[in-house]
This record gives C-alpha cells, sequence and structure tokens, in this order.
C-alpha cells in the first residue's frame, strides 16, 4: 500500500549519499606515483610498467625538494638516478621526512650492503633498474599494504636478525649520545658487557660503528 513506500525526496537523498560514498572509498590521487628523476629514458619505461597497472605517473622532479607538496596524496614515491648508497640513503631520507606517510620505492643499481642501507634509511622497496618491467608496478602495490620489498638475491642481506630488548635498550642510549660507561652505568652494566652487546648490535644493523648505528 501507500504506506510501504519510501518519500521520493528521502530515497533520492540516501542515492546521493550512497553515491558519495562510492566515489569517495578510493582517493582521487591513489593511483598517482610520485616520482624523482633525470633519466628520461628510464622514466619512459617506467611510465609504461606502471600505466599497464592503471597508475600514472606524475611530472619527474630533479629531487626531493622538486616534489610538489600534492605528493603527499601519492601512492608511492619513487626515487631515482642516486649513485651511490650515500646518495641513495640522503635522498631516502629526505622523502620520509617530507611526507611521512607515503611509501619510498627506491630504483637503482646497488650492491647488497647498498641495498640494505637505503631499506635501513626508511625505504619500503627496492627494485633494480633492469627489472622496472618485472618487478615495479607488484612492489609498488605490496609497499602499499605495508611489506618491505626487496630483490631474492638481496634479501638474506637485509632482512637482519631482531634486537633482543636489552639491545634497543643500549640502542636508545646510544644515540642519545651516552657513552659506554654512562650506559654502563645508566643499566647497571659491567662496560665491557656493554661492548659486548654493541658488538652484536651493530652486526644485526649492518653498520660498523656507534656514528652509522
Amino acid at each position: 500500500g501507500p504506506q510501504a513506500r519510501m518519500p521520493r525526496n528521502r530515497l533520492l537523498h540516501m542515492q546521493a549519499v550512497s553515491s558519495a560514498y562510492a566515489s569517495s572509498e578510493i582517493p582521487r590521487t591513489s593511483e598517482r606515483v610520485a616520482i624523482v628523476a633525470s633519466d628520461g629514458a628510464l622514466v619512459g619505461r617506467i611510465r609504461e610498467a606502471l600505466a599497464a597497472e592503471a597508475m600514472t605517473v606524475g611530472d619527474p622532479a630533479m629531487d626531493v625538494a622538486g616534489l610538489s607538496d600534492s605528493s603527499a596524496g601519492a601512492r608511492a614515491i619513487v626515487l631515482t638516478g642516486c649513485v651511490g648508497a650515500s646518495a641513495c640513503r640522503a635522498a631516502v631520507r629526505s622523502a620520509t621526512t617530507r611526507f611521512p606517510g607515503v611509501p619510498v620505492v627506491v630504483v637503482a643499481a646497488l650492491s647488497k650492503s647498498g641495498v640494505h642501507r637505503t631499506i635501513d634509511a626508511g625505504a619500503s622497496g627496492f627494485v633494480l633498474e633492469s627489472q622496472v618491467e618485472a618487478a615495479l608496478a607488484a612492489t609498488i602495490e605490496a609497499v602499499r599494504h605495508g611489506q618491505l620489498v626487496v630483490p631474492g638475491e638481496v634479501r638474506r642481506s637485509v632482512v637482519r636478525p631482531a634486537l633482543s630488548y636489552r639491545e634497543r635498550q643500549i640502542l636508545t642510549l646510544l644515540v642519545s649520545g651516552l657513552t659506554n660507561r654512562q650506559i654502563a652505568s645508566e643499566l647497571y652494566l659491567a662496560e665491557s658487557t656493554v661492548k659486548t652487546h654493541l658488538t652484536s648490535i651493530f652486526g644485526k644493523l649492518g653498520v660498523g660503528s656507534r656514528s652509522e648505528a
């Protein structure tokens, strides 16, 4: 009967709300990837590889400082063109500091230790330049869901053993600037015990000194 019918204006309102929710489920910028690159040929390869997965690449910036503020809404930031582990590490730290909520993927040709240092600096993924077509799109999708992605041949050197509770305590004091003797006093340990823990910490982090930790 007429009592069971919903008022037309209320029905239209519900349809409008439903439509609004549907259109807001995926942010408009979610398919866009921000990129730092100076090699036009590499940018072309990246565009083609990501287009196959319905991802678009923004205008490339020459460095992280050149990325637009809208990169904060990108699916990922792809860093290319850094030569050497130190340059890649610095670029990653710059990107993660400026855009803390956006995963960073590095595309480069580095040694195993170089890949490890890049991941330590905060990168979520690493793709070798030779594997852009095969691996970049899948890597971006994986890091977007919180995964850490590195090439299979370097995975063992990148995934380090976890620090123990005591090692985390010592590392926290170490990066605060305390000396071995001060750390020993703070934690009621022998200084020789602190040194033993530091050797283990450095080994797990893949660094050679307290200044790198």
